[in-house]
């Protein structure tokens, strides 16, 4: 009767071996050179000429291993779990030969030596928890152990599974690899290699050299808008220290590499990153005895400083930001309260405002909303600096009204100019409440960001439903390039009848 092999390979090296002798297989050639001409005959008789799939495990020091393997029979099906049951292949031959796991496995401390030849590799994607559940196991058995399910429980399985039984061999997708390895999980560590295996396990990795062994900034090619950034606390590059810190609010101070200027090319990508459309992976480094790195979270752009560059200074925004300065010391990561500001906002209030004509409502087809092109994006929600850029458009903007109040001989008017969301707070879907010459009621949202007219912003529910309620007095002024010469055009009215509205989240009801 057929049996269950439960085959763990989820780590580094099972999975390296899973790539090299069951996906790639073994030539008869290498095989040649270790078999003898009866086991060599069996091999030509259930392959024909085709490679070999071959896995082994090793003795164990209780020797469990060899007593599992001992029951091993021709027609037994091997499961391979790593985060999920991944794959599955059928015993046709077994063997013992120490020398063939040393050729086959050269880079392990003790042979796999307890071999089994394999037919028939299906890829899976089981939950181990289903598997478990369906077996009598507790659910989150992590399946660490070479065993072989007795006949009864393998029955089991094997008329759950259909697939197990499949005679079509099937070729390995690009998800196979995501369903072996390690998952990406938040304050776990990581190699430089498993964070290459899991993001682009299809290409090359060569430690100390090439993108995934040393470099600092790596875009995914499959995903050109995300990034994955290594940082190492203290580390010295080309005769520069980074000095690199997170606060307690989530907030990191981090710098490009040394060589690179504002106007380089992947600079310009992050200052571009829209963390609703795309993803900074921060991995980071704490201890020099350590090669590993945490994986932190993902990433939204706050802001850079304008005035350095080789290297270029950020700040980013930790995303879901749950860790106290107890938890962060358990890590090994000591949270500052305040870290040191950027230089951002040159402008002040006495400076004009020069108003502009609005540019034309562009039409937005699905294809661009989703081509993933950067763009500054304020990120509003957790930078506090962005509270700044906000004060000063509306304060550049209470300051106008004033002028052309007074402009037009209303002085009592400019007067009564309030700056609503400051006396009164925000909420209130505006911000400033102004007049017409005429003694009609103005109310101005004001909208302000350091980028130019194309930088998207923000706009609350009430603000948009303000608009539309208040829409024959209604006016929203945006202000932009607010560091150097800021300018701004005006909207008046119904909102949705002149912009593009994005969503960028839903309520959802049952």
């Amino acid at each position: 009767m057929t049996q269950i092999l439960l085959q763990p390979a989820a780590s580094d090296k099972p999975l390296e071996h899973f790539e090299k002798t069951i996906q790639q297989k073994v030539t008869q050639e290498v095989l040649s050179e270790f078999l003898t001409e009866e086991q060599l005959s069996q091999v030509q008789l259930i392959y024909g000429e085709d490679n070999v799939p071959v896995w082994g495990v090793i003795k164990s020091a209780d020797l469990s291993n060899k007593r599992q393997w001992d029951k091993v029979q021709k027609g037994d099906v091997a499961l391979f779990a790593g985060r999920t049951i991944y794959a599955s292949g059928t015993v046709t031959l077994k063997l013992h030969n120490i020398d063939l796991a040393k050729k086959l496995w050269p880079d392990t401390e003790y042979p796999f030596e307890y071999i089994y030849f394999l037919n028939n590799i299906i890829q899976q994607n089981i939950s181990k928890k289903e598997l478990n559940s369906q077996i009598g196991y507790s659910i989150n058995n992590p399946i660490q152990k070479f065993t072989v399910l007795d006949p009864e429980t393998s029955q089991v399985l094997l008329e759950e599974y259909d697939s197990f039984n499949s005679t079509n061999v099937s070729d390995f997708t690009r998800e196979f690899v995501a369903l072996a390895r390690k998952p990406l999980v938040r304050y776990e560590k990581y190699s430089r290699k498993e964070i290459h295996d899991i993001f682009e396990p299809h290409t090359k990795f060569t430690p100390q050299t090439g993108t995934w062994g040393i470099k600092g900034i790596i875009p995914l090619k499959e995903a050109p808008n995300d990034f994955v950034l290594f940082v190492t606390y203290g580390k010295k590059e080309a005769h520069h220290t980074f000095d690199e810190e997170i606060n307690i609010n989530g907030l990191v101070n981090w710098q490009s590499q040394p060589k690179q200027k504002l106007g380089s090319k992947t600079v310009k990508r992050l200052i571009d990153h829209d963390h609703e459309k795309s993803n900074v992976y921060l991995l980071l480094r704490t201890a020099s005895n350590d090669p590993r790195y945490i994986y932190m979270g993902k990433l939204a752009y706050v802001e850079h400083d304008l005035s350095k560059e080789e290297p270029v200074y950020f700040k980013w925004q930790i995303l879901d930001w749950d860790l106290d300065k107890e938890r962060a010391s358990l890590l090994g990561i000591e949270l500052v309260d305040e870290i040191s500001d950027l230089t951002i906002v040159h402008a002040s209030p006495s400076k004009e405002l020069t108003l502009v004509p609005p540019p034309p409502k562009k039409k937005r087809n699905k294809k661009s909303q989703n081509s993933f092109k950067g763009r500054k994006v304020d990120f509003v929600q957790t930078n506090a600096k962005n509270k700044v850029v906000g004060d000063l458009g509306e304060m550049l903007v209470v300051q106008y009204e004033k002028d052309k109040l007074i402009e037009a001989g209303r002085p009592d008017l400019a007067d009564d100019v309030e700056h609503s969301s400051d006396l009164i707070g925000d909420g209130l879907g505006y911000d400033i409440k102004s007049y017409t010459p005429d003694g009609e009621v103005k109310y101005i949202e004001v909208k302000a960001t350091v980028g130019d007219i194309y930088t998207p912003y923000y706009l609350t529910l009430r603000e948009v439903l303000f608009s539309q309620e208040k829409k024959n007095s209604y006016y929203l002024y945006r202000v932009y390039n607010i560091n150097d010469n800021p300018e701004f055009c005006i909207y008046q009215g119904d909102l949705t009848d002149q912009l593009v509205l994005e969503p960028t989240q839903y309520k959802v009801y049952p």
